[in-house]
């Protein structure tokens, strides 16, 4: 079951990618560097509250629970001047991995897209390699890979 996201998970989102950049799923920045964390906090919280990023894209978040309780979640944004959509961050509790709800959460955000004509797009972390290994899996196409390593993927509704 899944439903809209709103202030009261911030805690749980947050947590969720702090433990995840620790592994590497996220980028380490938000471990490594105050800063970076405080930041991604209050632009998980403008999301939750206002349904905008601090650069001003549209974005908003879906939290996938289990016997009522959230496993994981999506946070989504805008492209570029507000077009198209972007996969921004996903991440399922460590309890949940492994188990096939990472793959229905994102399967979950394509049904829901799906007839619309768009395209949606996804930039994984090079220490990413589950996230875009079920990205593929699920019909993204790497259509490139930054300086950085950053790869970007893209999946054509």
């Amino acid at each position: 079951m899944h439903r809209d996201a709103n202030i009261g998970d911030l805690d749980f989102i947050y947590d969720l990618i702090m433990n995840g950049a620790k592994q590497g799923f996220f980028n380490r920045k938000f471990q490594q560097l105050p800063a970076a964390a405080h930041g991604l906090r209050l632009e998980i919280s403008l999301i939750l509250e206002s349904r905008i990023r601090p650069n001003g894209l549209k974005a908003s978040g879906i939290i996938y629970e289990h016997k009522g309780q959230p496993i994981g979640f999506v946070l989504m944004s805008a492209g570029e001047k507000n077009k198209g959509n972007e996969l921004w961050m996903v991440a399922i509790h460590k309890d949940f991995q492994k188990k096939g709800y990472g793959k229905k959460m994102v399967q979950g955000v394509l049904d829901k897209f799906k007839g619309l004509n768009l395209m949606l797009f996804a930039r994984c972390s090079p220490e990413s390699e589950k996230m875009y290994q079920l990205l593929l899996k699920n019909g993204f196409a790497h259509v490139e890979t930054s300086e950085e390593g950053y790869r970007g993927m893209i999946y054509e509704l």
